[in-house]
């Protein structure tokens, strides 16, 4: 194409595509050459849905058809408001008619009677013997000072009585590496959060109920931990506790328990829940324990 020198209008029409105009200017006895990505210039859209086939959606005022795409044939950077709606719950927002946005979103509504199933579940855990059945693997390695300990696979088995915002129960763990094992017994005394509010109202993540919970685990144990390169039992100069002759007996660092759990919930039904947590150890090794387990109402 020929054009004289100067600056020149461009405008470009396609199908599906937001109108685009620019300029170019051209000067004497030189060539240039534009590019246009016209994929930065699609029409918007949006896409909303939810779990209620018949929740209400408007766009812009007007009623639209949930989990269809709407496509819109303006490009003028205005905000246009859309609302879904279920029963007396309504979720808005604005959306920006500009090229190539796009808003994919779903939508989750609960009638009532799904409200009071969830916190029947999450009340379950206010009144309840649970035994908890945990694998964890614990970082001893983690602290400086003994990055060259291996780390153990752990097996934990709690018996929790819940009361209320209370929990507790003892627990006993057993810990595997290679040569390494840890042998544990414990109390646990924490608080838990199932219910919340004067409706004692569920805390989900979707329809998902949760309790999140914080414990402490005082006890006894033992840990007998070697490094990683060493392959002969028999060979225990390196144990974590092991007496040497200028070393005294300490309680806190040979047989104290006392560690910290953070843990969370997830409620299937009112006898099962799965959960995971993660623990810090402060006494013996300092080791961080991260898991997952079962729980089992009886």
């Amino acid at each position: 194409m020929f054009l004289k020198e100067g600056t020149h209008k461009i405008n470009v029409d396609a199908k599906g595509y937001c109108p685009i105009e620019t300029s170019v200017n051209i000067e004497k006895n030189k060539d240039l050459q534009k590019i246009i990505n016209i994929d930065d210039y699609k029409l918007p859209y949006m896409i909303i849905s939810s779990n209620k086939d018949n929740a209400n959606l408007k766009i812009d005022g007007k009623t639209k058809e949930l989990g269809v795409k709407h496509i819109f044939k303006y490009c003028d950077n205005s905000e246009i408001p859309y609302e879904i709606s279920y029963g007396e719950q309504k979720k808005s927002g604005t959306f920006s008619l500009k090229p190539n946005n796009s808003l994919e979103d779903s939508f989750a509504f609960y009638s009532q009677k799904e409200l009071n199933q969830f916190r029947d579940l999450a009340k379950s855990y206010e009144d309840t013997t649970r035994l908890e059945i945990k694998y964890g693997y614990m970082g001893v390695s983690l602290k400086d000072q003994y990055k060259d300990f291996e780390d153990l696979n752990t097996l934990q088995i709690n018996l929790i009585n819940s009361k209320k915002a209370i929990r507790y129960g003892y627990g006993l763990l057993y810990g595997q590496g290679d040569l390494s094992k840890a042998y544990e017994l414990y109390y646990n005394l924490g608080v838990q959060l199932a219910t919340f509010g004067t409706d004692n109202n569920a805390l989900r993540v979707g329809p998902v109920v949760i309790v999140p919970s914080i414990t402490a685990q005082v006890g006894v144990g033992y840990h007998k931990l070697y490094k990683e390169d060493e392959t002969d039992s028999s060979n225990y100069k390196s144990r974590f506790n092991k007496l040497n002759e200028d070393e005294n007996y300490d309680f806190s660092r040979d047989t104290l328990i006392l560690r910290g759990n953070f843990g969370i919930d997830f409620i299937v039904s009112e006898y099962i829940g799965f959960n995971i947590f993660a623990s810090k150890q402060f006494t013996m090794e300092e080791s961080t324990t991260f898991g997952a387990g079962i729980s089992i109402s009886f």
